[in-house]
Order: C-alpha cells, then sequence, then structure tokens
C-alpha cells in the first residue's frame, strides 16, 4: 500500500470498516511511515470522540409506521 492509498484508507480504519487484508496492508504501512501513523491516530480519536457524542435517535413512531408501509406496498408481487 503506498502513502496515497493509506491516506485514502485511514476513515475506514478509524470506523473499524476495512477488509482484513486491507487492513493487514494499511497497518503495514504505519509501522512503516510516522506521518500516516499519526493521522492514523488522530482519525482514530475524532471518529471516538463523535461516537460518544452521537446519540442514537429512534424515528418518530409515525415515520417509523410510513416507511414500513411503503416498504411493504413496495415488496408485494406487481400484479400481471
Amino acid at each position: 500500500m503506498n502513502h496515497s492509498q493509506a491516506r485514502e484508507s485511514l476513515p475506514a480504519y478509524a470506523l473499524g470498516g476495512l477488509e482484513a487484508v486491507e487492513l493487514e496492508q494499511l497497518e503495514d504501512h504505519l509501522r512503516s511511515c510516522s506521518a500516516c501513523y499519526q493521522l492514523a491516530q488522530e482519525e482514530v480519536e475524532v471518529a471516538a470522540i463523535l461516537s460518544s457524542v452521537i446519540a442514537e435517535v429512534e424515528p418518530p413512531v409515525r415515520l417509523r409506521r410510513r416507511i414500513e408501509d411503503t416498504v411493504a406496498q413496495e415488496s408485494k408481487p406487481l400484479e400481471t
């Protein structure tokens, strides 16, 4: 993995969204590149802060029902 690819992968890395092969390649790069390692640490820190302050929000009951009704309608077989 080159420097540019590593930097592109950092947000997904911070969120735990890399596939095993890409994760291994990125970690290999981070062991040899102190600049990317520092950026990775910052990305992980920001992701942790954001996940701690962003609350999960349940949709209002009416909205949830409308979505469920729409999905149910769209999943019905078409009449021929």
